[in-house]
């Protein structure tokens, strides 16, 4: 699995056996630039099939999360790098099953957040302190 994750980014902090933290902010910052920031170019980028099973919290779906970033008219800098660091980690998580055959579970935070299952948690800023 690590080695999967090694393919991504080279900042891995191993926390287990079968878990570690991966700062993903440079691969962010590159997707984010090559798209000058453009909120529209960068959600047609990203693929539906990297965002399957995900859990966005405050939001009735991904989908919907996405529906509402295209409709506000100043989209939050932080919300696009999670949704694009969503979309990364679904890469990742697809990468892991291609290799090895099985399920990962992944979050994407601003920070350091545990949990478990076989989804992929995305949590908007405004909403860690419903936890």
């Amino acid at each position: 699995m690590i080695s999967s994750l090694l393919e991504f980014t080279t900042c891995v902090e191993r926390a287990s056996i079968d878990e570690a933290y991966l700062d993903l902010t440079d691969l962010v910052d590159q997707v984010l630039n090559t798209h000058n920031l453009n909120t529209s170019d960068i959600l047609d980028s990203l693929k539906c099939e990297n965002l399957e099973a995900n859990f966005v919290l405050g939001h009735e779906s991904t989908q919907s999360w996405m529906e509402c970033m295209k409709s506000c008219e100043m989209t939050p800098l932080d919300d696009l790098r999670l949704l694009v660091g969503a979309d990364i980690v679904g890469q990742m998580r697809r990468a892991i099953f291609e290799k090895t055959g099985f399920r990962c579970s992944a979050g994407v935070a601003h920070n350091k957040v545990s949990f478990s299952g076989n989804f992929l948690l995305v949590l908007v800023d405004r909403m860690v302190g419903f936890f």
